[in-house]
């Protein structure tokens, strides 16, 4: 769950410095990240925290992806 979070963390920064996520996602990725970090070991449900953030990711660019097809 550590690499995981590192992944998200480094993902999430990425994101927010070329622009292609909003700000808005970028930081409820590092939350979701702190909490993998801090409370993996202690509850066993909180590592549906990646397959969420994965399913999120998804539908938003799915979502962005029909918005620049139907206008171009």
């Amino acid at each position: 769950m550590g690499m995981v979070g590192g992944y998200m963390f480094s993902s999430g920064m990425i994101w927010l410095r070329t622009g292609v996520m909003p700000r808005c996602l970028a930081t409820l990725i590092w939350a979701a990240t702190v909490s993998l970090w801090i409370c993996a070991m202690l509850d066993w449900w909180i590592q549906l925290v990646f397959p969420a953030w994965v399913v999120l990711i998804s539908v938003y660019i799915l979502t962005v992806g029909q918005r620049e097809k139907s206008a171009g």
